[in-house]
């Protein structure tokens, strides 16, 4: 009876084992966020994105996400692609157009003439994607 009893211990205790490793969440990294982004200095849904390369300093600018999923967390950073521009890291919050895959926020561009990079990272810190432009 003893016997008996120790193994069924031991088969439970391997079953709960098992159990209990494949219930613990995985360490392994969330897939990437697919989406594009679009500098433009328009943020009207009815028109969409419009890729606008050339900007004038400090003005109001859009960037656009095109993705299917709800951009939460997001946060941007603009770099000088020809001087040492860098605007840090900055909170973003977009803006979805319904119905559409489409989503818009605001920011503001650099003063200083020249070709800039903005980059869009997800809630994770990962990179979504980039685009370039110019202020003139």
């Amino acid at each position: 009876m003893l016997r008996m009893f120790s193994h069924r211990w031991i088969a439970i205790s391997a079953a709960v084992c098992i159990m209990a490793a494949v219930s613990l969440p995985s360490h392994a990294v969330a897939a990437k966020a697919q989406a594009g982004v679009i500098v433009s200095n328009q943020n009207n849904c009815s028109v969409g994105p419009t890729n606008d390369n050339s900007l004038s300093p400090s003005q109001t600018a859009y960037v656009w996400l095109v993705t299917h999923i709800t951009p939460t967390g997001y946060t941007y950073e603009i770099t000088g692609t020809n001087n040492s521009f860098d605007s840090g890291i900055q909170k973003v919050k977009f803006n979805g157009c319904r119905g559409t895959k489409y989503f818009w926020a605001k920011f503001t561009t650099p003063a200083t003439a020249g070709g800039y990079t903005l980059t869009v990272f997800d809630a994770t810190g990962a990179k979504v994607s980039s685009d370039n432009f110019t202020v003139t």
